[in-house]
């Protein structure tokens, strides 16, 4: 028991090293202790407050390490250290996902934004989860939950613009684009979600034969584009399209053989 703590030590001293694998054994030898019939008479497990701290560097050396088994091991025990809750979530979600066990990477995506909404890694890999399997709905709950802790941010502001957008709903991914643009007038891709909108809210007038409105909504949409092409000129696979199409509505001859040409340069 008096030698013990040496165990930690050495752990600690090898992580400093970035030698990952050996400092995973040391911590696990540390762990183990609590289980062995010689130390029964310590009560570890509930008296050694080291315990969570040594299952959180076990827990990051296995995600250092790619090692989803290792990573999970300690993982639970380490969630009691609550001074670094937030990362070892961010270890379980890593791991869940190399194991490619959906459900559980989705349970602990949503367990890390409700305790650490603000934390960088939940909140973006949430909004895919959701976007990506269409279920827009919950992406805009997810951005409006965020919103209600911090309404100023930048992204959770930008992932209720797009997710508006995927939804037709354009006049609204407008106003929250708009937003972020008097915000911040160099974040290139409200403009590019308010210059789409109003592209496609000139499309639902062309459907209806609505010349009059169709021409002024890409009217509307023209300066977006024009500013999100100057922002992001690589970008070309993006604005070159969406710019043809206003060009070729608004009659801009010039612009148009300019734009027509960049398309069709191999």
């Amino acid at each position: 028991n008096g030698y013990r703590p040496n165990l930690f030590g050495g752990g600690s001293f090898l992580l400093r090293k970035g030698k990952w694998s050996e400092a995973y054994d040391y911590y696990q030898a540390y762990i183990d202790c609590a289980r062995q019939p010689l130390f029964s008479a310590y009560h570890y497990d509930s008296l050694d407050t080291k315990m969570p701290e040594a299952a959180y560097w076990a827990t990051y050396c296995g995600y250092k390490l790619n090692d989803p088994v290792l990573t999970l091991r300690y993982s639970r025990m380490a969630l009691a250290d609550t001074t670094k809750m937030d990362f070892t979530l961010l270890f379980i979600s890593e791991a869940r996902k190399w194991l490619k066990d959906d459900e559980l990477y989705l349970s602990t995506l949503q367990e890390g934004f409700k305790h650490y909404p603000l934390f960088h890694y939940f909140f973006p890999r949430l909004m895919d989860v959701y976007t990506n399997k269409g279920q827009f709905d919950r992406a805009l709950a997810l951005a409006d939950s965020a919103l209600a802790v911090n309404d100023s941010s930048e992204l959770f502001l930008f992932a209720k613009a797009t997710t508006l957008l995927r939804m037709e709903r354009y006049a609204e991914s407008i106003e929250y684009s708009d937003r972020l643009i008097r915000m911040n007038p160099n974040m290139a891709e409200p403009y590019f979600n308010a210059g789409s909108a109003y592209v496609n809210i000139a499309g639902t007038h062309e459907e209806k034969r609505d010349k009059k409105q169709m021409r002024q909504a890409y009217q509307k949409a023209h300066p977006y584009l024009e500013t999100y092409r100057k922002l992001m000129p690589d970008e070309k696979n993006k604005w070159a399209p969406v710019l043809y199409r206003i060009y070729l509505n608004l009659n801009m001859g010039k612009q148009f053989d300019e734009i027509d040409k960049l398309l069709n340069k191999k």
